[in-house]
């Protein structure tokens, strides 16, 4: 249930209807001043607004103008003892949903906030349906282009700077655009990083080589679970002098249950943890580590073909060889 927001100067009057509210189920927030009223609803969605005309740092008209800008979908409401034709009419020009002439009715009033409420419920469901929508269209989007370079005739590194490219740029996540991929070495010992964007200098060299089981990333590839965290905590074994706040997400590359590396993004200080944005990085890593595996596989490809080629030559050598010899004897 959204709060019901009143501004009003009338301290009696303010209660009273505070009060009725109170009891008939609704959440109550006052005001004694615009500027208050406005100030709450920064930082607060209200399903409806009930504002006095007269109020003794603004006016109402101005009150009810500015809360329309901050909540297009709020419901605001004029309460008043008297007002003028001119002034009714400006009322609604304005963005007004009604207006309440004293003594009130409170009937009246408690139909106009159960619409209002229901209004804003409507639209927070259609927003979220939306966001949803493009969340999902984005991230298959995402996972297509990887896809796309897992085929491309280029090097493993740059295929892995384009995967931390597209995985950075998408508008829906919370992260901000720094990040990093590392792969484990032959000996499982080290994660080495591979590609970045926007690391600390000072982050380059110490990260360049990380022992496994040390910090996020290392921890990450000793226990092959993802790592999560809103802000530097004790996990944080690297850090530097001015590091700024931040958390991270840090999701193993994984195939048939090997650790192939992994990929670490940053996110805001205090992020709570998100199943879908999880749920996306993994697909990442999955896929991270298909273009890996394929990588490997052509370079394995290749050796097996350079050794079949060389000991072909070694054959044409040696039948030459004994040609030689034997034209000899």
């Amino acid at each position: 249930m959204f709060p019901v927001l009143i501004i009003d100067d009338d301290r009696p009057s303010r209660k009273t209807l505070a009060d009725i509210l109170t009891e008939k189920g609704y959440q109550v927030q006052t005001a004694d001043t615009g500027e208050a009223g406005l100030k709450a609803a920064r930082t607060e969605l209200f399903a409806a607004a009930l504002i006095n005309l007269v109020l003794p740092d603004m006016s109402g008209l101005a009150v009810l103008k500015q809360l329309k800008e901050q909540q297009p979908e709020l419901c605001v409401c004029i309460v008043t003892d008297n007002i003028s034709a001119k002034d009714t009419a400006e009322i609604f020009r304005l963005g007004a949903n009604d207006l309440f002439i004293n003594p009130l009715i409170i009937e009246r009033i408690i139909h106009r906030i159960t619409d209002a409420e229901d209004n804003r419920k409507l639209h927070q469901s259609l927003r979220q349906s939306k966001e949803e929508l493009l969340k999902n269209f984005q991230t298959s989007q995402v996972i297509n282009a990887l896809l796309r370079i897992a085929f491309e005739d280029i090097t493993l590194k740059e295929k892995l700077q384009l995967t931390l490219d597209h995985l950075l740029s998408l508008p829906w996540l919370v992260f901000e655009r720094r990040g990093a991929i590392f792969l484990m070495d032959r000996g499982k010992e080290f994660l080495l990083l591979q590609v970045q964007s926007d690391l600390s200098p000072k982050l380059l060299k110490k990260c360049a080589r990380l022992p496994v089981g040390r910090c996020l990333c290392g921890r990450v590839a000793a226990t092959a679970k993802i790592a999560f965290a809103d802000c530097i905590d004790p996990r944080h074994e690297i850090r530097y002098e001015g590091i700024q706040p931040h958390g991270h997400y840090c999701v193993p590359i994984l195939l048939h249950n090997e650790v192939l590396g992994v990929v670490n993004v940053y996110i805001k200080n205090r992020h709570r943890r998100d199943s879908s944005e999880e749920q996306f990085l993994t697909a990442v890593a999955n896929t991270l580590a298909v273009i890996i595996d394929q990588h490997r596989a052509e370079k394995e490809k290749k050796k097996l073909q350079n050794h079949v080629r060389q000991s072909q030559k070694m054959e044409a050598i040696g039948t030459l060889a004994g040609g030689i010899a034997h034209d000899f004897n």
